[in-house]
């Protein structure tokens, strides 16, 4: 895994041999970070995961039920109608109505908010590392620049990384170049600085 801020070396990271990034990165590939320095970079760099957008507060979101343009034009018509008729009972009908619906409205996103909580927690992405010299399991998020991580068929790629050795390696990249033809790597191949981001990572293409 690379880190995220390269403090500027001589070459951009994607364009550095494997040799030369595995020493900036202070970790021999044969046995990987030690525990005790995984946590320390852990906690230098933080988790391996995109920053999450601010959750909008609970209250605001119930209040945003009101912003409805049906739902203004009925507020409004409550209170022209208590104005006029002076009387109480359509206007309360209305506002209860109003109530209800926000009150359902907002009852269905936090519903769906958790459901989509729910399915993050189910697709958690795990990667095969090696560390102490031994390869283990752990969530995506819990890499840090330096791990040694080892890919398997079928394998989700869990962090930006540079490849050290393949075999007949094939990656699947729509979701940077929206082809969906799979697209060989090869760790021996030179990438330019200036190379497409899809050629950037795991050694270029090949």
């Amino acid at each position: 895994m690379l880190p995220s801020d390269a403090s500027a070396p001589p070459l951009p990271w994607h364009a550095l041999p494997p040799t030369d990034a595995t020493a900036r990165l202070e970790v021999d590939p044969g046995v990987g970070l030690s525990s005790d320095e995984a946590a320390r970079r852990l906690a230098e760099h933080g988790p391996n995961q995109l920053d999450e957008a601010p959750r909008e507060p609970r209250w605001r979101a119930f209040l945003r039920q009101f912003q409805d343009l049906l739902i203004i034009i009925l507020l409004v018509a409550a209170v022209v109608s208590l104005v006029v008729s002076q009387e109480w009972e359509t206007p309360i009908a209305i506002a209860v109505v109003v109530l209800l619906n926000a009150t359902i409205g907002f009852v269905q996103e936090s519903r769906a908010e958790a459901a989509l909580d729910a399915l993050r927690e189910m697709t958690v992405t795990h990667a095969t590392v090696r560390r102490d010299g031994r390869l283990m399991q752990l969530a995506a998020d819990e890499l840090v620049p330096g791990d040694v991580v080892t890919l398997a068929p079928g394998d989700r790629v869990p962090a930006d990384g540079r490849l050290l050795t393949s075999a007949s390696l094939e990656v699947q990249e729509s979701v940077l170049t929206g082809e969906a033809q799979a697209v060989a790597k090869d760790a021996g191949a030179e990438v330019a600085e200036d190379a497409p981001l899809a050629d950037r990572g795991w050694g270029g293409g090949g």
